[in-house]
Parts: structure tokens; sequence; C-alpha cells
């Protein structure tokens, strides 16, 4: 044994070895040879297994190898396809996405074209949306993939396929194609496969991806499609996100389009219309002009009285026979359209031109009680100027007209005639009468009738002419109108009409209806509403007034100004509404009436029903207005018979003086009376309420002094009268803002802050427009600048206003009120001292303009600003401030 070994080592050179027995069955191998035999067959078996084992591992490490580098992959794709989905995602924009996708095909897979399939609106056919190739393509290829529809019909081929199926299709033999669509597509693009993936979102195809190559087959395998698919459904939400957003801003984009044209044709329309009304007001009057725009027709309106004036040139035709036709149209233009001047000036309406004939009315279409004055006032001026016109030509050697003015008051009907040309016109006796007037007259003269007599008599200076034979007529009584008297005339003269002239104008144009006042003395008095306090009193008849106004307006059978009438004694009626519930509201609070509050809900409840019936009586319903006239008097009846009755036993009872509450309130201008309210009360109880209520004082001496103690140290002074006063009184409200801080114990102080600081932004918005009106008459060279600090400060104070109104702040209050000091001390110092240096040179001129604008309405002075400005400047005779209203 030990020899075998050492030759075994010798042999094998090994280091070390090791012997086991071999022992099967319990027993040693080389004793039993069956045993060995058996043995060996297992081995055999054994060394099979093995062997198999082996293989087993071997193809077991191959396979492991092969998952390992296909996970890898795997994640390498996953993660690219992450990286790429990513960058879709974060782009809003289809063509942007689109080519982000082709450059990707190109450098992973080599695939040089690509093509976005989109069905059109309304589903009837897919079209190539977008295209690109990395291979240049001839001009009627891409004509052709431009054109291409691919109609959704079974015979639509691969691509409509793909879009129904929602099935992707990958074709390398393309030789023979089912479909002439597709035989088209590769026969003009010269393709030979071509890759197409179904853009699904929610289950429902939106699209169609397609790739190709032009010069070469794509080879692409099955785990390329694959991704490529993956890829195309991983990112299609982006893609119908993006298209949708795009089509929706293109759809946009086109409403935007179409909203400026639609914009565009509006304002078009605006124009033509606007040149149509234009041209209507150069024919019609405004009124009669917006009912015709408006119902298409008009009504033709009987106006009880009316003055009617002709004028005729004497030796017209005679004369015109020596000039040239250029010239006599030229002179009758410059005297017609001197006329026409004077027509917006003195209220009245052109009627029309029959040659040499100028004819128009007072009184129409909107009725007034001064026409006749009106008439006189114009027919005055135009003898005037007609008589400068004569001794002007005259002194040249011209051929010179002269003037027939004739004037006839009474009933007329107006309206419109024609349909393709309008013509506004009247008709009656009195048309007839006034032309007789005319004819009747003499040269340089302007000859009126009685009737016209009766209405002039009182103010203007007229010559009984006697009675004189009129065709048709028999005899008539004439007049001939001179001037106007001295003691109503500037200076004695006859032409200006002066301050006592327009107190009585302004009376007989606002005077009040003389069948309402019957109505309401009978109602006072067999109704026992007096309740013995005088300006509660007088706001009841004026409340009571407004009403039966409204009555009397509904009457007038087809009223032209039915609606502008019924709009402005609406809004006349909801602010005296609003001011006389605050006024008894706040009287109940101070005279400590234990049942104030419920007398206020009494008001709210009133204001809240009737405010709601504003907008309708707004639109002229007269059905609505009626309803609405019976519940007011029903409630104002009742209302002060019971409610305001308990009040005033109440007042009288306690002995509260409440005359010296409304003199104070008078004063703080917490409510104000107008002269038609006084002349009211005084017609109805017979008594002036002066006999009642202490002097209305328009402002305190110590105001006044204050007032004028800053106008004479910061020399504010223009010399132009109007704008003086409108500084005053602007200093006057700064003045009445800062004194309503200080009363802290005043009741809802806020709302009179707010009152306060209403009234400054509306007289500074009127002021402006006094300045900016003369400024453009006599074309004032920084007009423009000046109109632009106007314009600034106005945008500012209604912000700070806005602020307040938000949050009233006393810091803020007084900041407010420094800086309106300094603004205005500023701009009289510096800007309206320019104006002054300007206006200087024509100041009489300047207050000749004023007068008109006076008279027109345009401007307007209250005897409290004439007060206050007489009582700062000590000038009492300042021509323009006679003539204020």
């Amino acid at each position: 044994m030990k020899t075998f070994m050492h030759k075994l080592v010798k042999l094998r050179n090994f280091w070390n070895i090791f012997i086991f027995p071999l022992i099967i069955q319990k027993k040693l191998v080389p004793k039993d040879k069956r045993v060995i035999n058996d043995s060996l067959d297992h081995s055999k078996t054994y060394k099979q297994i093995l062997n198999d084992y082996h293989e087993l591992t071997s193809n077991l490490e191959i396979k492991v190898k092969e998952r390992t580098l296909e996970l890898e992959r795997t994640k390498s794709e996953l993660e690219d396809l992450t990286i790429f989905t990513h960058l879709i995602n974060s782009k809003s924009n289809l063509d942007e996405i689109f080519m982000e996708i082709s450059k990707y095909m190109d450098s992973k897979f080599q695939i040089k074209g690509s093509w976005l399939f989109l069905p059109n609106d309304a589903n009837q056919y897919l079209y190539a949306y977008k295209m690109h190739s990395y291979e240049k393509l001839a001009n009627d290829q891409v004509q052709f993939i431009n054109d291409i529809r691919i109609n959704m019909i079974d015979q639509g081929g691969f691509i409509y396929n793909s879009f129904k199926k929602k099935k992707a299709f990958f074709k390398t033999k393309i030789k023979k194609v089912l479909f002439p669509i597709d035989r088209e597509i590769i026969d003009k693009l010269n393709i030979n496969s071509f890759l197409l993936i179904p853009l699904v979102s929610k289950n429902k195809s939106f699209g169609v991806y397609g790739f190709t190559n032009i010069s070469d087959t794509m080879n692409l395998n099955k785990e390329q499609i694959k991704f490529i698919r993956n890829l195309c459904y991983q990112i299609a939400g982006v893609i119908e996100t993006t298209y949708l957003l795009k089509v929706a801003k293109e759809a946009i984009k086109i409403a935007d389009i179409e909203k400026g044209i639609a914009l565009i044709a509006q304002k078009e329309a605006e124009e033509e219309r606007r040149k149509s009304e234009k041209l209507l007001l150069n024919i019609l009057p405004g009124e009669i002009a917006k009912e015709l725009i408006d119902k298409g027709t008009t009504e033709p309106v009987l106006y009880d009285s009316v003055s009617v004036v002709f004028t005729d040139f004497q030796g017209f035709t005679k004369i015109s026979e020596k000039m040239i036709p250029k010239d006599l149209i030229s002179e009758l233009d410059r005297c017609f359209s001197y006329f026409d001047s004077l027509m917006d000036r003195y209220n009245l309406e052109k009627l029309k031109t029959i040659g040499d004939s100028y004819m128009c009315a007072g009184g129409i279409p909107i009725p007034n009680k001064t026409h006749a004055i009106d008439t006189a006032l114009a027919s005055l001026e135009i003898k005037r100027f007609m008589s400068k016109v004569k001794s002007i030509r005259e002194n040249l050697g011209f051929p010179y007209w002269e003037l027939r003015i004739g004037i006839h008051t009474g009933p007329i009907i107006a309206g419109v005639i024609g349909e393709k040309k309008f013509s506004y016109d009247v008709w009656g006796d009195t048309v007839n009468t006034a032309s007789r007037m005319e004819s009747n007259g003499l040269v340089g003269k302007i000859n009126i009738s009685e009737q016209t007599y009766n209405h002039l008599k009182d103010i203007f200076d007229c010559e009984y002419r006697g009675e004189v034979t009129v065709k048709n007529k028999g005899n008539m009584k004439m007049y001939f109108l001179n001037s106007i008297k001295k003691e109503y005339s500037v200076d004695g003269k006859g032409i200006v009409p002066n301050e006592k002239f327009w107190v009585k104008y302004q009376g007989l144009r606002y005077e009040l209806d003389a069948s309402i006042k019957n109505q309401l003395k009978f109602i006072w008095q067999n109704s026992n509403l007096k309740l013995r306090i005088p300006v509660i009193d007088l706001q009841h008849l004026w409340f009571y007034y407004l009403i039966l106004d409204m009555e009397r307006i509904i009457s007038i059978k087809n009223n032209p100004i039915l609606l502008r009438d019924m709009k402005q004694i609406v809004t006349d009626l909801e602010e005296f509404i609003r001011e006389h519930f605050y006024l008894e509201e706040l009287l109940l609070i101070e005279s400590e009436y234990p049942e104030s509050n419920s007398h206020s809900q009494l008001h709210q409840n009133f204001s809240n029903f009737i405010e709601s019936r504003f907008p309708e009586l707004n639109l002229g319903n007269k059905e609505v207005i009626q309803e609405v006239i019976l519940y007011l008097k029903n409630w104002i009846f009742d209302h002060i018979k019971i409610e305001d009755r308990m009040y005033a036993d109440y007042i009288s009872n306690t002995k509260y003086d409440y005359n010296k509450f409304f003199e104070n309130m008078l004063q703080e201008k917490k409510f104000s009376i107008s002269k038609l309210q006084y002349n009211l009360y005084e017609s109805i109880f017979d008594t002036s309420i002066q006999e009642n209520l202490t002097e209305i004082k328009y402002t305190s001496n110590q105001t006044i002094q204050k007032i004028k103690h800053i106008w004479e140290s910061q020399n504010l002074k223009l010399n132009i009268p109007i704008l003086d006063m409108h500084h005053i009184t602007l200093v006057y409200l700064i003045n009445e803002l800062e004194t309503s801080l200080d009363q802290l114990n005043l009741i809802k102080k806020e709302l009179i802050i707010r009152n306060a600081i209403n009234s400054l932004i509306e007289y500074t918005k009127y002021h402006f427009q006094t300045e900016e009106l003369i400024m453009a008459n006599f074309i004032y060279p920084e007009a423009r600048e000046h109109y632009l600090e106007h314009k600034k400060f106005i945008s500012y104070i209604s912000s700070k206003k806005q602020n307040l109104d938000t949050k009233m702040n006393q810091d803020e209050l007084n900041v407010l009120i420094s800086e309106l000091k300094n603004w205005l001390t500023n701009h009289i110092l510096n800007d309206d001292k320019n104006i002054s240096i300007f206006f200087q040179k024509i100041i009489l001129e300047v207050n000749d303009f004023l007068v008109q604008e006076i008279y027109k309405g345009t401007i307007s002075i209250s005897p409290s600003q004439k007060f206050l400005y007489n009582s700062i400047v000590h000038n009492t005779n300042v021509p323009v401030l006679d003539h204020f209203s």
C-alpha cells in the first residue's frame, strides 16, 4: 500500500492525499463484487445526471445574462422614454412637439419622415396637419401632402383603418395594396415602407402618426416598433391637449377677428346712423327727430299757444336782377345764417325758407310760456342786424335789402310730412295770420298782432297802428314792436335786457300751472292737511304738486316729449322725496319724538316701493304711471293726516322751536327752498312763509370774513366777474367741508361730509366747464394744457372720494382739505392769472358773451352766489351779474 501511495504521489506530484473507504450498504466495496457492479451502474446514472445538471446550469447562466441585458435595455429605454416624455410635456406648442418627435425618430431609428394626421372639425376626413422630412421633397410632393384628404370610410386605406381600429400597421412589402388612396400616396411619394400608430386618448382615436423613409426601407424590429408605439401612446394625451389648446386659441383669435370685424361694422353702422340722425336733426327739431328714429313715425300735435314769425325782403326780386347769382346766394346765405344763429339762443325753431322769406316759431316742439318774448327778442336783433348791413352796403354804394317782420300768437298744429324727404311744418289760422302781419307791415319795422301784443305789452315798447284791413280777415288791430321798455333794459337804451327783465322772464318761464294750484288749494282747504309747521307744509304742497304735474303730463294727447317730461319729473320727485324724508327725520330726532324710528321705517317702506317703480315710469308706460299716481295720492294723504299729524301735535305740545331748527338746516344747506315752492306756499295759504320763518341768510358774517381774508390776502381776484364768483364759491365750499369736520354733534355726520364733498366735486366740474367754454369761444392758446389740468384734478378728487366712500377717515379728510386749498390757490395764481391777462384785452366781448350764455341757461348764477360775491368783492353793479337767473 505504501509503495502504491509513493508511486501515486510521485507520479501525480500530489502534496496531500486523503483516502476514504468506499462503503456501500455497510460493506467495504472490494469485498462484494456484486455491489461494485451495481455501484458502477449507479455511477453512470449519477454521471448523466451531473452532466445534465451542468448543461442546465450553463444554459441558466446564459438566460440570466440575456435577461439581465434585456432588463438593462428596457430600463434604458424607459429612462429614455421618460426623458423624452418630460421634454414633450414641457412644450405647449403642437408644432414644437411635432418637430421634437421628428428629431427623436431620426436620431434613434433613422426615420426621416413624420406625418401627423388629424380629423377635420366635422369628422369627415383625415388631413395632414403636419409633415416633416429630412429628405428633400419635390414641390409637387409637398403640395400633394398639403392637399391630401383621407375620407373616413371603409375605402380610406391603412391610415383610416389605423384610426378606426386603433391598431398600428407596419408595412415593408407594399407593392400590392388594397385601396386606391394607399397606392396614390405610395406612388406620389415613392415610398416602400411605412409605420402607422393611432393616437388614442380615453379609448378614442383622435389622430394617426405616420413614419416613413422616402429613399430606402425602414428596418425596424419588433422591439423598436413596440417602443415607437409605446412612445406614441405615452404622448398621445399631450398631443391631444396641445392640439385642443391650439384649436381653442385659433377659435379665440377668429372670434377676436370676427369681433373686430363686427365692431368695425358696428362703428360703421353707428357712424351711418349718426350721419342719418345728424341729417334728421338738420331738418327736424331734436325731440321730433328722436321720436321718428325711435318709432319710425311721428304724431301731429296741437299746441294751444305758439308765436310764429315771418320775414321778407322788400324789393328782393328787383334788386336780385342786378346781382350775379353767386353774389345773390352769398348775400342771402349770410343773412339767413345769422338768423339761424339766433334760433338756439332764443329757444326758437326754424321752420323753412321760401325764396327770400324766413319762417320760425317759438313754443314748439317743447311748449313754453315765454315764446312771445323769445320771438320779440330775436326779431329785434334781426332788425338791428339788417340795419347794420344796410348802412354798410349803402356806404359802399352796393344795393341792399330792407326787411319786414311779422309776428302772430295763437294755436297751431305741428307735425312731420313726407316719406323720403321729411319736413317739419305747422298749419292753422295762426300761420296765415302771421304771414299777413308780415305782408301788411312796413320796411324796417316789426309788425305784431293784438294777441302777440298782449303777451309783450308789460316789458316791451309797442306802438299802436290802429286797425288795418287784412285780406280774408277784415280789420285787425296791429302794433309795431320798437324796443324793450327802458326800465327793463341796461342803461335804459331798450336793447339789452337787465336784471329786472330776466326776473320777470324767469317768473313767466317757471310760472306754476294755475289749474294745479287751484286743485291743491281746494284739497288743502277741505282735507285739513295743514300741519302749521311752515317748511313741512311747504314740502307737502310741493310733493303733491309734483304728483298732479305728473298727472297733467300724461293727460296731454300725442305729447311728443312725454318721455323727456316724465324722466325729468321722476328725477325731481325722487330727489325731493329723499330730501323731504331726510329733513323730516332730522326734525323728529332733534325734537326727541318718541316714534321717530317707526316713522322712519314708514318712509323706508315707501321709498323701497316707489324706487322699484321708477324704471317703469321712465319708460312712459301710462298704465304704470296712473297706478303710481293713485298710490302716491293715497299714501301722502293718509300719511299726512295720520302719522305726520301725530308728530306735529307732539311738537306743538312740547313747544319745540322748529323755526330755529329749519333756520340752522338752511344755513348748513341741508335742504333748500326754491322760488317756485315759495310762490306755491304763498298762493295756497295767502301768506308769506317769511312771516313764519326767520329771514334766510346765505352764510354767516364770520364765514364771509374768513373767505374775504383768504381772497384778499392771497390776491385771488382775476377781474372777470363770473370766474371770480366761481372761485369764491369754491373757497366757500372747501370751508363748508372743513367746518363739517368740527361739528361733532351733528346728526349723520358722515352723510353731511359726503354731501359736502359731492357738492364740491359737482360745482368744480361746472366751474371747469364754464372756463373751458370761454377759452374755446375766444380761442385761448393754452386751452388744452388748462383742460388737462382740470381733468387731472377731477380724477384726483374723485379717487379721494371713492376712498372716503369706502371708509371715512379723519386724517385723510384733513389731508384732502389741505390739498384742495393748495391746489385752488396755485391754480388761480398761476394758470387762471394767465387767462385773466389774455381776456382783459377783450373783457367787453367776454362779458357780452357771458350775458348770452346766462340767458341761454348754459351758465347760471344763484342769488346766494351773487350775495356771497357782492359781500366779498363789494361790487354790486357788475353788468354781467345783472343777468342772473
